[in-house]
């Protein structure tokens, strides 16, 4: 698959298990998460706030595929509701005849 069939959410995924796999790493060699240091600057490659950027980023097109589908609903009932409407305004225009 090539990176650009290849997700956002799962090209920071592989990306992090890349980082995570480099046996030269201090926090790989410890066992240890990426260190973080007093000024939040990340003294390691961050493959931990890769793996975080991946599961947002997943949870936001969870999110964005139901409020389509809600959005898809509501169009739906809208539809019906006019139809339901030019249904009674032929309903009333044979009253009045």
């Amino acid at each position: 698959m090539t990176t650009q069939e290849q997700s956002l959410v799962d090209r920071l995924r592989i990306r992090s298990s890349i980082r995570r796999s480099i046996p030269s790493r201090k926090s790989v060699q410890e066992g240890k998460p990426d260190r973080i240091d007093s000024r939040g600057q990340s003294l390691d490659d961050d493959a931990d706030l890769l793996e975080e950027s991946a599961e947002k980023l997943e949870a936001y097109e969870k999110h964005i595929v139901l409020y389509e589908s809600h959005i898809e609903y509501q169009n739906n009932l809208i539809d019906c509701l006019v139809e339901y409407n030019k249904e009674l305004e032929r309903k009333h225009n044979d009253l009045k005849k």
